[in-house]
């Protein structure tokens, strides 16, 4: 019962059985399951086997903290030690890369990301995320699953460079679902992590999606402002591509506010590229 509570979520035998190997190698849980089940311990749905909220929380608080944890016992594991385990077998079950065409065959991923957040190992979460945020879930259209995965853990992460990802891909995210004044406000916070890592090449890619959020705004003159200072970098570090990305940006500003033959200008500098 203390296994199922630790997975929080429906899941079939063989689930169980890679959580609970370290203390039985020879476990078969599905016998064991099936008699939780006709005690009304557990329930079965499609295979997968769960617990009744009250009875999931009564069995995992049978678990002892990291505080508590007796460090002369192997098989003393901790909440952090199961939840852990539990993400494991998530991560032992993703689907090959070229099978993801729709939400439900990155299931394993998104459970792996509940249960690392779980366990409190946020920069686990974030490098996950990272992997299946703007080639998928962007590009699919789950703008809401992904601010909501990524402010779970916008002030939870140490690492500093997946802190500036997340803030990110949250304007990204922000700025698709037409809410652009909070997009704005990602990309600030981000821009001020980028700058304390002295990692220009990122500061100018989000000193361009700045100009694009301000744009979308009608704030043409502020976007051309941002677009320089991202050209300007993209020019000190030798990023051609994002010196013609911001060029084009710049082309498409001057264009807006009426000024074709400047338009013109940044254009064919960006073709040029």
């Amino acid at each position: 019962m203390i296994a199922l509570a630790a997975f929080n979520r429906p899941v079939p035998p063989a689930a169980m059985d890679y959580l609970l190997q370290p203390f039985l190698p020879s476990v078969d849980s599905a016998p064991v399951l099936n008699r939780l089940v006709n005690m009304q311990f557990a329930r079965r749905e499609a295979g997968r086997y769960h617990l009744h909220p009250v009875d999931r929380e009564y069995a995992f608080n049978q678990v002892k903290s990291e505080k508590e944890k007796d460090k002369s016992r192997e098989d003393n594991w901790t909440e952090h030690d199961l939840l852990t385990r539990a993400a494991n077998y998530f991560r032992e079950t993703r689907q090959p890369r070229e099978t993801w065409k729709t939400l439900d065959d990155l299931e394993p991923q998104l459970n792996e990301f509940d249960l690392r957040c779980a366990a409190e190992d946020y920069d686990t979460a974030a490098d996950l995320l990272s992997d299946i945020d703007f080639d998928y879930l962007q590009l699919w259209g789950h703008y809401r699953l992904l601010i909501q995965m990524y402010e779970s853990i916008r002030e939870r992460m140490g690492d500093s460079s997946q802190k500036q990802r997340c803030l990110n891909e949250l304007g990204l995210a922000y700025s698709s679902l037409g809410q652009t004044r909070i997009a704005i406000e990602r990309f600030q916070e981000a821009i001020q992590v980028a700058k304390n890592r002295n990692d220009k090449g990122y500061e100018g890619v989000l000193l361009g999606n700045l100009g694009l959020a301000y744009s979308a705004l009608g704030d043409t003159r502020r976007a051309i402002e941002f677009y320089e200072r991202a050209l300007a970098i993209a020019r000190e570090i030798g990023d051609k591509r994002g010196e013609g990305n911001h060029l084009g940006n710049l082309g498409l500003a001057y264009s807006a506010l009426g000024d074709t033959r400047r338009a013109i200008e940044f254009n064919e500098r960006a073709l040029a590229i």
